[in-house]
């Protein structure tokens, strides 16, 4: 039998906060990763929304340099995905296997904040991109 009392740690540390701080973070690296992977998708299959606003099925169609630039960004993208989910996934060992040997080790954000730096410059020179390519 269970009883209450045989469930009771006793927490001298911030030791389990921090491990459920760094597993949370990590999924949301996951998330931001499986997020690129689909707009990477969504780019490939050439889903688009009718914005014309003339009602009916117009025939405008776009340069013909868009699709092998949408192939060209798709690719971008899975690599971004994958960037994402290995920068997330080194983080996670690392603040692990430091949590493992007692270690608190205070690093800098400066390769995790370069990154999403660098992603957030791709994405809005690929949106300033396709956003001239439709005015085009």
């Amino acid at each position: 039998m269970l009883l209450e009392t045989d469930l009771m740690v006793d927490n001298t540390t911030s030791e389990p906060r921090d491990i459920l701080m760094t597993e949370r973070t990590a999924l949301s690296w996951v998330k931001f990763s499986i997020t690129l992977a689909a707009i990477a998708i969504t780019i490939v299959t050439n889903f688009r929304l009718d914005t014309s606003g003339d009602g009916g099925d117009g025939d405008r169609r776009p340069p013909p340099w868009v699709p092998r630039f949408s192939y060209g960004v798709s690719i971008l993208f899975i690599l971004l995905s994958m960037a994402t989910l290995f920068v997330g996934c080194l983080s996670y060992f690392q603040s692990i296997y430091n949590y493992k040997a007692h270690r608190v080790n205070t690093y800098s954000l400066k390769t995790t904040l370069g990154f999403l730096f660098v992603v957030g410059l791709v994405l809005l020179a690929v949106n300033v991109v396709f956003v001239v390519a439709v005015d085009a």
